[in-house]
């Protein structure tokens, strides 16, 4: 956490603020660009990427950290999510510069690229590409399949066999297309999803109106003195705080944070004791009928673009690897181990998944770190 955190701090100041350009960067992802190079366009792309981001951490893994580290994880949540932006536009652009056209004139790349082709460490190039290609089956795939099983099977009483064989055949139809097929379905989908989960967020913010100056201020003063937040909340330590925000918000950046910590407040009885999802859950009862229905679609279409998302980037991984005879036979087991996620015990794969994405980090950031002059003369150059 340390790591990212520096990173994020490096390459925030090496690039004066890319966050400044945050507006600029979503009018440019929206306009076509037609003399733009690559397999798919710009929107779809954006939507692709998101499918990996956006996945079952904005709804379990931020009630996760609240109840870990009390209300001040959200500030550290958002802390994290605000810095990080500046390097994940650091990986896009080293991904843009170092990647490479493959024999059938599709592009590959990735931080395995930057790592052989600008720092010349291709053995840590290799060790990414080894971890990432692991890890996704657990980070992409398994957690995010077992957690549409476990809704489906705790909210319509429907076998989790049933849920992994229908979602085994729908994720199949469309992975075996290549890229081209998972952003078509992508950059219909994001918006949808996204764009309802979060009016479902707004929605209850304004229900919750009169509590939300408590829920800012109880998460600015929980994030340096956790133990005396009070309203309804579990004293946490700093410590505890700090490491729950981070690690929640390298991967979630939502505004579930400010819905839970002000239903809490609000209703501190009916919301005690909940935790993971059903925390969400009873953070969303607050909009009758509807709310459980957007939170349901949420858990389901947040985990299936995940599963997407991630088939993509563990495929360039083995790619890099192996070569392209890897891409179909990839695909298929990817497809297959949708449905063993659905019916697995994943307290051993969520561990895996979490070293493993941890390994993943540091050769990551040594590119990143490596080459934040280049990602910094390359911003210079298009500002």
């Amino acid at each position: 956490l340390c790591l990212l955190i520096g990173t994020h701090v490096l390459l925030t100041i090496r690039t004066k603020g890319i966050q400044r350009k945050t507006f600029t960067g979503i009018k440019l992802s929206v306009t076509p660009d037609a003399e733009a190079s690559g397999d798919i366009g710009g929107f779809a792309a954006l939507a692709t990427a998101l499918a990996a981001t956006i996945g079952t951490g904005n709804i379990v893994g931020v009630a996760t950290a609240i109840g870990i580290g009390g209300p001040g994880a959200v500030f550290w949540m958002w802390f994290t999510g605000l810095l990080g932006m500046a390097t994940k536009y650091g990986e896009a652009t080293l991904a843009v510069k170092y990647r490479v056209k493959a024999k059938d004139g599709s592009f590959i790349g990735g931080p395995m690229y930057a790592l052989e082709r600008g720092l010349g460490h291709k053995w840590l190039g290799v060790l990414f590409a080894i971890f990432t290609g692991i890890a996704c089956f657990g980070i992409g795939n398994m957690t995010q399949a077992n957690s549409i099983a476990e809704s489906m099977n705790g909210t319509f009483g429907i076998p989790k066999i049933a849920t992994g064989i229908v979602l085994m055949v729908i994720t199949g139809l469309v992975i075996l297309g290549g890229v081209k097929s998972i952003s078509k379905v992508c950059e219909k989908l994001i918006p949808i999803m996204a764009g309802l989960y979060i009016v479902g967020c707004i929605v209850i913010c304004i229900v919750n109106g009169p509590h939300i100056p408590a829920a800012f201020a109880a998460i600015v003063k929980g994030a340096f003195n956790p133990a005396a937040a009070g309203g309804g909340f579990v004293g946490a330590t700093v410590v505890a705080c700090i490491r729950a925000g981070v690690s929640r918000g390298l991967f979630t950046n939502l505004l579930t944070g400010l819905v839970l910590v002000s239903s809490i407040i609000k209703d501190p009885v009916g919301m005690e004791g909940l935790v993971g999802a059903n925390m969400t859950a009873g953070a969303f009862n607050a909009i009758p009928v509807v709310g459980p229905a957007v939170l349901t679609f949420g858990l389901l279409t947040f985990a299936w673009s995940t599963i997407l998302g991630w088939s993509y980037y563990g495929e360039r991984c083995w790619v890099y690897l192996v070569g392209v005879k890897s891409i179909m036979p990839f695909r298929v087991v990817w497809t297959f181990v949708v449905l063993v996620g659905c019916v697995a015990a994943l307290d051993v794969v969520w561990n895996i998944a979490d070293v493993l994405n941890a390994c993943m980090a540091f050769p990551n950031c040594v590119a990143l770190i490596g080459l934040s002059g280049v990602i910094a003369s390359e911003t210079k150059l298009r500002s």
